[in-house]
């Protein structure tokens, strides 16, 4: 298996608020276990975390498209990922996990660095 790389998003008193990884999986910029905080939610973490994963993911690895899974009935999850232009794609084989969708997207060409927009957590 390919190196897990990860990113840690902290308030400025260190406490996690989002958390994530990527890794190459069939030669797309995989991303796994997203997580945002719940005391974070509803303030744009989660695009702000993918988009950063997905640029620096596909970057790092070299590829041009990203992929995740993510649970059927997470209405919520799917909701975002399809707002930040990811579709539900076949899977080229057996879907390891029961219950999941695959969904993959091609990468915006990287334009300069990503920033997070500290301003999201402020008050925090």
């Amino acid at each position: 298996m390919e190196p897990l790389n990860c990113i840690a998003m902290t308030n400025r008193d260190g406490e996690l608020v989002a958390f994530g990884q990527f890794y190459n999986r069939l030669n797309f910029c995989h991303l796994a276990r997203l997580v945002v905080n719940p005391e974070y939610r509803g303030r744009g973490l989660i695009t702000l975390l993918v988009e950063y994963l997905c640029g620096t993911g596909c970057l790092h690895l070299g590829v041009r498209q990203a992929s995740l899974f993510v649970n059927a009935h997470n209405l919520p999850a799917l909701k975002v990922y399809r707002r930040l232009g990811f579709t539900e794609t076949d899977y080229p084989d057996l879907l390891p996990f029961e219950g999941h969708l695959y969904l993959t997207r091609w990468q915006k060409k990287a334009e300069g660095d990503v920033t997070f927009g500290q301003d999201l957590l402020q008050g925090s």
